[in-house]
């Protein structure tokens, strides 16, 4: 099978290559990234590649395709994903890895991701642009409507700095409800495929915006929010939701719909879900009977490992 994976610079591009390396070992993979590539794995090609804002992106996706003969296209990059699940292209929609336009076009803006919830009726994070927040909304975190990760994040808890932040940023920051920042924080992978679903709930600790350790939990309260969650989503999905706990109700902040950061650390653990969208997509399998591994803790240093 020939594989093509965008944003091979990034965290998720080099997961999702050492996961096929490891559970497809006869494949070709082909990498792309709008800026010079880092040849990491030897097994892999790298190429330099039009960035999706580029006219030329999407005629030469389709040109690269059809030169290596991919058999699936894993986009990792938000700004490509959201591009990607505007186009109406049938033959190349059935070799991409990717959402539906409802679901991306969704939780990739902080704004209706809150508002989804509120809808919902789930507890749910005061969100407004910046410029409509005030101070009886503090304290407040303010971020890009677009985007996940610690980038560009301010934690506001005064009039002055809000009133600094409003002056400073434009209309495409977000503030938003902040909630404990000591308090845990978790992540929860759903997948959903033909109706069947399978999640795992995980408790992080995060640095520089990404998960550096997990460990998979159980827990009731995050259990019945996840199947209310799941219940909502089309029949088939794969997203990543990022949450506290707060007066024992779940609330979440974020919602990644693309693969996530921690997709290989949760293989480790037994999540194996990028492994079973790939069979889906190739070869029409589904097998969710994941046995998941409760007592291991993943840390990420340059590559993952178990810790038991």
């Amino acid at each position: 099978m020939n594989f093509l994976v965008s944003g091979s610079n990034g965290d998720i591009a080099i997961s999702v290559i050492n996961i096929i390396s490891k559970e497809f070992p006869n494949s070709k993979i082909i990498a792309t990234d709008s800026k010079r590539p880092k040849k990491i794995f030897k097994n892999v090609k790298y190429l330099l590649f039009p960035h999706c804002r580029k006219k030329s992106y999407f005629q030469s996706l389709k040109q690269l395709i059809k030169q290596y003969k991919i058999n699936l296209f894993i986009p990792t990059v938000a700004e490509e994903i959201i591009f990607l699940s505007d186009k109406k292209d049938d033959t190349l929609s059935k070799k991409i890895l990717i959402n539906d336009r409802e679901i991306v076009n969704t939780f990739s803006n902080k704004l209706k991701t809150s508002n989804w919830f509120k809808v919902n009726k789930f507890p749910w994070l005061k969100t407004t642009k910046i410029q409509d927040c005030n101070s009886n909304d503090l304290p407040v975190v303010i971020k890009p409507n677009f985007g996940s990760g610690s980038k560009q994040i301010y934690y506001c808890r005064s009039k002055g700095s809000l009133e600094h932040l409003k002056a400073l940023l434009s209309n495409d920051f977000i503030s938003q409800k902040m909630l404990n920042v000591n308090s845990k924080e978790y992540t929860i992978s759903i997948l959903k495929i033909q109706g069947k679903s399978k999640y795992c709930i995980m408790e992080r600790e995060l640095f520089g915006g990404i998960s550096f350790q997990i460990k998979a939990i159980k827990n009731r309260t995050l259990d019945a929010f996840t199947v209310k969650v799941t219940n909502l989503l089309p029949a088939f999905c794969f997203v990543n939701i990022q949450a506290k706990i707060h007066h024992n109700k779940v609330f979440c902040f974020e919602i990644n719909p693309r693969l996530s950061s921690s997709i290989l650390m949760r293989s480790l653990i037994g999540f194996k879900d990028l492994t079973q969208l790939i069979k889906y997509k190739l070869y029409n399998q589904i097998d969710l009977e994941f046995k998941i591994n409760y007592k291991a803790v993943v840390n990420r240093r340059f590559d993952c490992f178990l810790i038991n």
